[in-house]
């Protein structure tokens, strides 16, 4: 099952190789709860000893590259609270690689960052060991000599995805609603982003998902659920789309998901099919997707939970009642005490990353 990247440990989906489970809120907690406190700089005195280590960005699809540009810094406890190391600072270099000397023996906590703030144009903040803020990270001994390994993975951050300002019994605060489900779709690389002209990276979350883009969006999800393995996919010599090319940016994941089963296209006149890649996937086609992936034989039989899909009215009636049964959507509450799923409403690409999320934590703890 796919379960959310807490800052401080691997999780992963319903494969063998993810078996490690862990809450949701602790991601939420690791990046929404701490504080910085302000207080006169402590100051480094010793030049023989010190810390060092390593950021890299974290991924579970593969190995996390070096993250250049991150500022480090260091802060010594002062009673309750903790203040900054004055002159004990340092830049990540082109292989994510810092040392920080001049510390003297002692108990601090090292910061990668700012917190609550973007680092390296699309990291989000952090200290160590994976604490939003300083008050939520790990103590770093140094006992002369330079401590080594003092390290951090980054978690993937987007410009248009505000982050939660704090966090209240392990629940973000602020921020983007779907903040802990895009985030955490990202981590497993089931979204990438858009990379921008400065280097910074955005999802764009009020966008529609196109069809071309839920291929990828499930394609890869296969691939984790198949412990990173590739899907097989078997490349004809002619595409069976007419509007979808073999040079197509997702013609490996259109064919996966059309020989999965999970789509058909579109009849076209002549017995020719399309795809339309291009087109905003529907509510009431994401249902049909997800029901398709998850391979269910689910048959309503106690009546439609919403009042503008019935089992006469709309041809996924069964899908979108699952969907509602596993809890995977809510639908609208429109205010009388009924519902709606506005099934031919686009998904946006918001809606479709808390729809991913929910259905991969189908079998996890309660979320």
């Amino acid at each position: 099952m796919l379960v959310s990247p807490a800052i401080r440990g691997v999780p992963v989906t319903r494969s063998t190789v993810f078996r490690r489970r862990l809450a949701a809120s602790t991601l939420a907690v690791a990046l929404a709860g701490g504080v910085l406190v302000a207080g006169t700089p402590a100051q480094a005195d010793d030049p023989s000893s010190g810390i060092s280590g390593e950021v890299t960005e974290l991924s579970f699809v593969a190995p996390g590259g070096p993250v250049a540009g991150v500022p480090v810094s260091v802060f010594a406890p002062v009673g309750e609270s903790f203040v900054q190391v004055s002159g004990a600072v340092d830049v990540t270099d082109e292989n994510g690689a810092y040392e920080i000397t001049g510390l003297g023996a002692g108990t601090y906590r090292v910061c990668f960052g700012v917190t609550g703030q973007i680092v390296a144009l699309k990291y989000v903040s952090q200290c160590f060991r994976n604490g939003y803020g300083v008050e939520l990270g790990d103590d770093v001994e140094v006992h002369g000599g330079v401590t080594s390994d003092i390290d951090a993975a980054l978690v993937p951050a987007f410009t248009d995805v505000a982050l939660p300002e704090a966090a209240s019994e392990l629940e973000p605060v602020g921020g983007h609603p779907f903040w802990l489900e895009i985030t955490t779709l990202a981590v497993f690389g089931i979204t990438t982003g858009y990379d921008e002209a400065d280097g910074s990276l955005t999802f764009r979350p009020s966008q529609p998902v196109l069809r071309e883009q839920m291929a990828a969006f499930l394609y890869r999800m296969a691939r984790i659920d198949n412990e990173g393995l590739e899907p097989e996919v078997d490349i004809p010599a002619e595409s069976p789309f007419t509007d979808v090319a073999p040079t197509h940016v997702f013609y490996r994941e259109i064919l996966w998901l059309e020989q999965s089963g999970i789509t058909t296209g579109y009849d076209e006149p002549g017995g020719t099919r399309t795809f339309r890649p291009a087109q905003p996937v529907l509510r009431e086609q994401m249902a049909a997707f997800l029901y398709r992936y998850d391979g269910t034989d689910f048959v309503d039989e106690d009546g439609p939970e919403f009042i503008d899909v019935t089992a006469q009215n709309n041809v996924f009636f069964d899908e979108i009642e699952w969907m509602e049964l596993e809890e995977i959507t809510t639908g609208y509450d429109e205010g009388n005490g009924t519902r709606t799923y506005r099934p031919s409403q686009p998904v946006l690409r918001e809606q479709m990353a808390a729809f991913i999320f929910r259905f991969q934590n189908l079998e996890g703890d309660e979320m």
